[in-house]
Protein backbone atom coordinates (compact mmCIF):
# COMPACT_ATOMS: atom_id res chain seq x y z
CA UNK A 1 0.00 0.00 0.00
CA UNK A 2 1.37 3.41 -0.98
CA UNK A 3 1.97 5.88 1.84
CA UNK A 4 -0.42 8.42 0.27
CA UNK A 5 -3.19 5.82 0.04
CA UNK A 6 -2.60 4.80 3.67
CA UNK A 7 -2.76 8.44 4.70
CA UNK A 8 -6.08 8.89 2.88
CA UNK A 9 -7.55 5.87 4.67
CA UNK A 10 -6.37 7.17 8.04
CA UNK A 11 -7.90 10.58 7.30
CA UNK A 12 -11.16 8.89 6.31
CA UNK A 13 -11.38 6.91 9.55
CA UNK A 14 -10.55 10.01 11.57
CA UNK A 15 -13.67 11.67 10.13
CA UNK A 16 -15.64 8.82 11.71
CA UNK A 17 -14.11 9.47 15.12
CA UNK A 18 -10.91 7.42 15.37
CA UNK A 19 -7.60 8.91 16.44
CA UNK A 20 -4.67 8.69 13.99
CA UNK A 21 -3.10 5.83 15.99
CA UNK A 22 -6.40 3.92 16.26
CA UNK A 23 -7.03 4.31 12.53
CA UNK A 24 -3.52 3.15 11.66
CA UNK A 25 -3.79 0.07 13.88
CA UNK A 26 -7.18 -0.90 12.43
CA UNK A 27 -5.74 -0.62 8.91
CA UNK A 28 -2.67 -2.61 9.95
CA UNK A 29 -4.83 -5.42 11.33
CA UNK A 30 -6.90 -5.50 8.15
CA UNK A 31 -3.70 -5.94 6.18
CA UNK A 32 -1.97 -8.45 8.49
CA UNK A 33 -4.93 -10.44 9.77
CA UNK A 34 -4.66 -11.93 13.26
CA UNK A 35 -1.63 -10.34 14.93
CA UNK A 36 -0.07 -9.74 18.32
CA UNK A 37 0.62 -6.30 19.75
CA UNK A 38 4.31 -6.83 18.97
CA UNK A 39 3.59 -7.59 15.31
CA UNK A 40 1.28 -4.58 15.07
CA UNK A 41 3.94 -2.35 16.60
CA UNK A 42 6.62 -3.54 14.18
CA UNK A 43 4.42 -3.25 11.09
CA UNK A 44 2.92 0.15 11.94
CA UNK A 45 6.03 1.63 13.59
CA UNK A 46 3.95 2.59 16.62
CA UNK A 47 5.26 2.30 20.17
CA UNK A 48 3.95 -0.89 21.81
CA UNK A 49 2.53 1.06 24.77
CA UNK A 50 0.49 3.17 22.35
CA UNK A 51 -0.59 0.00 20.55
CA UNK A 52 -1.97 -1.50 23.78
CA UNK A 53 -3.87 1.71 24.54
CA UNK A 54 -5.34 1.83 21.05
CA UNK A 55 -6.37 -1.84 20.86
CA UNK A 56 -8.08 -1.46 24.23
CA UNK A 57 -10.18 1.38 22.83
CA UNK A 58 -10.79 -0.37 19.51
CA UNK A 59 -11.91 -3.50 21.38
CA UNK A 60 -14.31 -1.46 23.46
CA UNK A 61 -15.76 0.10 20.30
CA UNK A 62 -16.12 -3.34 18.72
CA UNK A 63 -13.79 -2.68 15.80
CA UNK A 64 -11.35 -5.44 16.73
CA UNK A 65 -11.68 -8.77 18.49
CA UNK A 66 -9.26 -10.46 20.90
CA UNK A 67 -8.08 -13.99 20.29
CA UNK A 68 -7.12 -15.75 23.54
CA UNK A 69 -3.67 -17.27 23.67
CA UNK A 70 -0.11 -16.60 24.73
CA UNK A 71 0.35 -13.91 23.74
CA UNK A 72 -3.13 -12.46 23.05
CA UNK A 73 -3.74 -11.67 19.38
CA UNK A 74 -6.14 -9.24 17.73
CA UNK A 75 -8.30 -9.31 14.60
CA UNK A 76 -10.11 -6.49 12.81
CA UNK A 77 -13.83 -6.85 12.14
CA UNK A 78 -14.82 -6.44 8.50
CA UNK A 79 -14.92 -2.85 7.18
CA UNK A 80 -18.70 -2.69 6.71
CA UNK A 81 -19.31 -3.72 10.31
CA UNK A 82 -16.64 -1.31 11.56
CA UNK A 83 -18.12 1.64 9.67
CA UNK A 84 -21.64 0.78 10.86
CA UNK A 85 -20.34 0.83 14.44
CA UNK A 86 -18.65 4.20 13.96
CA UNK A 87 -21.69 5.74 12.26
CA UNK A 88 -23.89 4.44 15.08
CA UNK A 89 -21.58 6.00 17.66
CA UNK A 90 -21.72 9.35 15.88
CA UNK A 91 -25.51 9.13 15.60
CA UNK A 92 -25.80 8.45 19.33
CA UNK A 93 -23.53 11.40 20.02
CA UNK A 94 -25.72 13.67 17.88
CA UNK A 95 -28.84 12.47 19.70
CA UNK A 96 -27.22 13.23 23.06
CA UNK A 97 -26.32 16.70 21.85
CA UNK A 98 -29.87 17.32 20.64
CA UNK A 99 -31.46 16.03 23.85
CA UNK A 100 -29.20 18.21 25.99
CA UNK A 101 -29.53 21.33 23.86
CA UNK A 102 -32.67 22.74 25.52
CA UNK A 103 -31.32 22.30 29.03
CA UNK A 104 -27.91 23.75 28.22
CA UNK A 105 -29.43 26.66 26.32
CA UNK A 106 -31.65 27.59 29.26
CA UNK A 107 -28.65 27.50 31.62
CA UNK A 108 -26.60 29.69 29.29
CA UNK A 109 -29.48 32.14 28.85
CA UNK A 110 -29.84 32.40 32.64
CA UNK A 111 -26.13 33.13 32.85
CA UNK A 112 -26.52 35.93 30.32
CA UNK A 113 -29.39 37.42 32.32
CA UNK A 114 -27.14 37.63 35.38
CA UNK A 115 -24.77 40.09 33.67
CA UNK A 116 -24.30 43.36 35.55
CA UNK A 117 -26.39 46.19 34.11
CA UNK A 118 -24.44 48.70 32.03
CA UNK A 119 -24.54 52.43 32.49
CA UNK A 120 -26.07 54.43 29.65
CA UNK A 121 -22.71 56.08 29.00
CA UNK A 122 -21.10 52.65 28.60
CA UNK A 123 -23.72 51.62 26.06
CA UNK A 124 -23.28 54.82 24.06
CA UNK A 125 -19.50 54.41 23.90
CA UNK A 126 -19.53 50.69 23.14
CA UNK A 127 -18.63 49.53 19.64
CA UNK A 128 -18.52 45.76 19.31
CA UNK A 129 -16.22 43.90 16.93
CA UNK A 130 -16.38 40.15 16.68
CA UNK A 131 -13.88 38.30 14.52
CA UNK A 132 -15.50 35.25 13.01
CA UNK A 133 -12.87 32.57 12.52
CA UNK A 134 -15.03 29.73 11.25
CA UNK A 135 -16.20 29.91 7.66
CA UNK A 136 -19.56 28.40 8.53
CA UNK A 137 -19.98 30.96 11.32
CA UNK A 138 -19.60 33.74 8.76
CA UNK A 139 -22.40 32.40 6.61
CA UNK A 140 -24.63 31.64 9.58
CA UNK A 141 -24.21 35.22 10.73
CA UNK A 142 -24.98 36.50 7.23
CA UNK A 143 -28.16 34.45 7.00
CA UNK A 144 -29.20 35.55 10.49
CA UNK A 145 -28.71 39.21 9.58
CA UNK A 146 -30.76 38.77 6.40
CA UNK A 147 -33.52 36.85 8.18
CA UNK A 148 -33.91 39.67 10.73
CA UNK A 149 -33.68 42.56 8.27
CA UNK A 150 -36.57 45.05 8.45
CA UNK A 151 -35.96 47.81 5.91
CA UNK A 152 -32.89 47.59 3.68
CA UNK A 153 -29.89 45.44 2.81
CA UNK A 154 -26.86 46.76 0.91
CA UNK A 155 -24.33 44.15 -0.15
CA UNK A 156 -21.18 43.93 -2.26
CA UNK A 157 -19.76 40.46 -2.81
CA UNK A 158 -17.31 38.60 -5.02
CA UNK A 159 -18.29 36.70 -8.19
CA UNK A 160 -17.47 33.42 -6.42
CA UNK A 161 -19.82 34.31 -3.57
CA UNK A 162 -22.78 34.58 -5.95
CA UNK A 163 -22.33 30.90 -6.83
CA UNK A 164 -21.77 29.98 -3.18
CA UNK A 165 -24.83 31.95 -2.02
CA UNK A 166 -26.93 30.04 -4.53
CA UNK A 167 -25.76 26.73 -3.04
CA UNK A 168 -26.58 27.61 0.58
CA UNK A 169 -29.99 29.16 0.00
CA UNK A 170 -29.28 32.88 0.37
CA UNK A 171 -31.50 33.89 -2.62
CA UNK A 172 -34.48 32.03 -1.16
CA UNK A 173 -33.97 33.75 2.18
CA UNK A 174 -33.71 37.15 0.53
CA UNK A 175 -36.82 36.43 -1.53
CA UNK A 176 -38.74 35.98 1.72
CA UNK A 177 -37.46 39.31 3.03
CA UNK A 178 -38.27 41.12 -0.21
CA UNK A 179 -41.82 39.74 0.04
CA UNK A 180 -41.98 41.39 3.49
CA UNK A 181 -41.04 44.76 2.03
CA UNK A 182 -37.28 44.75 2.57
CA UNK A 183 -35.29 46.51 -0.14
CA UNK A 184 -32.18 44.57 -1.17
CA UNK A 185 -29.52 46.13 -3.39
CA UNK A 186 -26.54 44.01 -4.44
CA UNK A 187 -23.37 44.72 -6.40
CA UNK A 188 -21.05 42.07 -7.83
CA UNK A 189 -19.08 41.30 -10.97
CA UNK A 190 -21.27 39.26 -13.30
CA UNK A 191 -19.03 36.93 -15.30
CA UNK A 192 -19.33 33.95 -17.60
CA UNK A 193 -18.88 31.72 -14.55
CA UNK A 194 -21.79 33.12 -12.53
CA UNK A 195 -24.17 34.75 -14.99
CA UNK A 196 -26.67 31.86 -14.79
CA UNK A 197 -26.93 32.40 -11.03
CA UNK A 198 -27.09 36.14 -11.72
CA UNK A 199 -30.14 35.63 -13.94
CA UNK A 200 -32.02 33.99 -11.08
CA UNK A 201 -30.68 36.38 -8.45
CA UNK A 202 -31.63 39.48 -10.45
CA UNK A 203 -35.27 38.39 -10.35
CA UNK A 204 -35.17 38.53 -6.54
CA UNK A 205 -33.04 41.57 -5.65
CA UNK A 206 -31.99 44.80 -7.33
CA UNK A 207 -28.68 43.58 -8.78
CA UNK A 208 -25.97 45.60 -10.52
CA UNK A 209 -22.65 44.75 -12.16
CA UNK A 210 -19.30 46.35 -11.38
CA UNK A 211 -16.33 45.35 -13.52
CA UNK A 212 -13.39 46.24 -11.26
CA UNK A 213 -14.84 44.75 -8.10
CA UNK A 214 -11.60 43.14 -6.90
CA UNK A 215 -10.21 46.53 -5.87
CA UNK A 216 -13.15 47.32 -3.57
CA UNK A 217 -14.14 46.20 -0.09
CA UNK A 218 -16.86 43.56 0.15
CA UNK A 219 -19.52 43.89 2.84
CA UNK A 220 -23.15 43.52 3.82
CA UNK A 221 -25.00 46.29 5.67
CA UNK A 222 -28.41 45.56 7.18
CA UNK A 223 -30.84 48.30 8.21
CA UNK A 224 -28.01 50.87 8.43
CA UNK A 225 -27.08 49.30 11.77
CA UNK A 226 -25.21 46.00 11.30
CA UNK A 227 -22.16 45.23 9.17
CA UNK A 228 -20.49 42.01 8.06
CA UNK A 229 -17.08 42.76 6.56
CA UNK A 230 -15.02 39.95 4.94
CA UNK A 231 -11.31 40.35 5.60
CA UNK A 232 -9.88 37.45 3.58
CA UNK A 233 -9.73 36.50 -0.07
CA UNK A 234 -13.12 35.61 -1.61
CA UNK A 235 -13.97 32.07 -0.45
CA UNK A 236 -14.51 29.11 -2.75
CA UNK A 237 -16.21 27.12 0.01
CA UNK A 238 -17.74 27.66 3.44
CA UNK A 239 -14.56 26.84 5.30
CA UNK A 240 -12.43 29.60 3.75
CA UNK A 241 -14.35 32.69 4.88
CA UNK A 242 -13.18 35.14 7.54
CA UNK A 243 -15.09 38.28 8.44
CA UNK A 244 -15.68 40.98 11.04
CA UNK A 245 -19.14 41.72 12.37
CA UNK A 246 -19.78 45.12 13.90
CA UNK A 247 -22.42 47.66 14.84
CA UNK A 248 -19.92 50.53 14.66
CA UNK A 249 -21.92 53.55 13.52
CA UNK A 250 -18.90 55.42 12.17
CA UNK A 251 -17.74 52.52 10.01
CA UNK A 252 -21.24 51.74 8.77
CA UNK A 253 -21.90 55.37 7.77
CA UNK A 254 -18.63 55.46 5.85
CA UNK A 255 -19.42 52.24 3.98
CA UNK A 256 -22.96 53.37 3.18
CA UNK A 257 -21.43 56.37 1.39
CA UNK A 258 -19.05 53.99 -0.39
CA UNK A 259 -21.92 51.73 -1.45
CA UNK A 260 -24.02 54.59 -2.83
CA UNK A 261 -21.06 55.77 -4.93
CA UNK A 262 -20.46 52.29 -6.34
CA UNK A 263 -24.18 51.75 -6.90
CA UNK A 264 -24.33 54.89 -9.03
CA UNK A 265 -21.42 53.72 -11.18
CA UNK A 266 -22.56 50.11 -11.52
CA UNK A 267 -24.38 48.69 -14.57
CA UNK A 268 -27.90 47.22 -14.29
CA UNK A 269 -27.69 43.42 -14.23
CA UNK A 270 -30.03 42.94 -17.19
CA UNK A 271 -27.70 44.93 -19.45
CA UNK A 272 -24.66 42.94 -18.37
CA UNK A 273 -26.44 39.59 -18.68
CA UNK A 274 -27.71 40.42 -22.15
CA UNK A 275 -24.17 41.31 -23.24
CA UNK A 276 -22.77 38.04 -21.91
CA UNK A 277 -25.50 36.01 -23.57
CA UNK A 278 -24.75 37.67 -26.89
CA UNK A 279 -21.08 36.66 -26.54
CA UNK A 280 -21.83 32.98 -25.88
Amino acid sequence: MRESERGDLIDGLMIYGLSPVQAQIYITLLKLGRSTAKAISISSDINRVDVYRAVKRLSKLGLIEQVLGKPIAFMAVDPEQALDILVGAKSNQVERLRSGKTYLRSRLEMLALDRPAKNESDVEDEELFVKVLSGEQVFRRLKSMLANSKKEVMTIFSPKSLVLYDRIGVPELEQERVAQGVRIRAVTAITRDNFREAITYSKIVDLRHLQQLSSHLRYTIVDHSLLLLPVADPPSNLGEATALWTDSKALIIGLIDDFERLWTNAVPSNDRIARLQAML
